[in-house]
């Protein structure tokens, strides 16, 4: 078991490392633009994404280059450890940034952070996921290796559909076959309607009370919608090789008869077709 150890050892190092250097990074700004009685965190409620939103704005307006890098390390961040709450910080770029801005940027950011889960996964620590979560990689490497054939469809399926754990898609997908840059596709293109609509809402975030506002039951049918038109592709690609099988029995059946008419007495069939082929 020396090698669980020596597992946990290294994704806890990295992590203190990581979240160590965005504290002094955040401290040193807020200190040398604001007052050291400022203080960030990341995001969990409206509540403290407010009082975020407000100290990162106070800063924007006197080091705004600061502010994108501090945002981008901190979304990078939770997306490389799968940490929930990405919802808080796309609201908070919607809020931050202009719409043209803030929309590719997290959607880029997104891809970035999932890919960087997906090498942490791949060469660091998979040992250590597989004896963790092996019954739920177990059910995403089925369904993915039933799908090799139209892999991006069903990537860009399970991204697009707004139930499917995400954070349970990034570390599975390695440990599968899955390619980087398949993945990396479908998880910005896949990831763009849920992003979408919370920087858009971000920029109205003095309306929202809750996560609930902008993830209603509309928004999520529409989310179910544009999934299943991505799985379009999959099932008509399936609908007409079936249709091309069944044309071929019939015509494999009428070669067996036309065989059998034209044998002479004492040849076979099994023959006959052998000397046809």
């Amino acid at each position: 078991m020396a090698w669980l150890a020596v597992q946990l050892l290294i994704l806890t190092f990295m992590f203190v490392c990581y979240c160590s250097v965005l504290i002094l990074f955040s401290r040193h700004l807020v200190v040398t633009y604001l007052d050291s009685s400022s203080h960030l965190t990341f995001p969990t409620s409206m509540e403290s994404l407010k009082h975020c939103l407000h100290v990162l704005l106070s800063l924007q307006s006197k080091a705004p280059a600061q502010v994108l890098a501090l945002f981008s390390a901190a979304y990078v961040f939770k997306q490389s450890f799968s940490i929930p709450g990405s919802v808080f910080l796309n609201l908070l770029a919607g809020a931050l940034f202009p719409f043209y801005v803030a929309f590719p940027l997290v959607c880029v950011l997104t891809a970035l952070g999932a890919s960087v889960c997906f090498l942490f996964s791949r060469h660091i620590f998979a040992r250590l996921l597989l004896r963790c979560f092996a019954a739920r990689i177990q059910v995403i490497t089925s369904q993915i290796q039933s799908n090799t054939e139209n892999l991006i469809y069903f990537l860009l399926f399970i991204r697009i559909f707004p139930f499917s754990p995400n954070w349970l898609i990034n570390i599975a997908c390695p440990l599968v076959g899955v390619p980087l840059d398949k993945f990396f596709l479908s998880v910005l293109l896949g990831l763009m309607p849920y992003n979408y609509i919370c920087v858009q809402s971000g920029s109205i975030l003095a309306s929202i009370r809750s996560v609930n506002d902008i993830l209603t039951r509309t928004t999520m049918l529409k989310l179910c919608s544009i999934a299943v038109i991505t799985l379009m592709p999959i099932l008509l690609k399936k609908y007409c090789n079936e249709r091309l099988r069944q044309k071929e029995v019939p015509k494999q059946e009428d070669k067996v008869v036309n065989l059998r008419s034209l044998s002479p007495r004492g040849v076979t069939v099994e023959k006959c077709s052998e000397k046809v082929e």
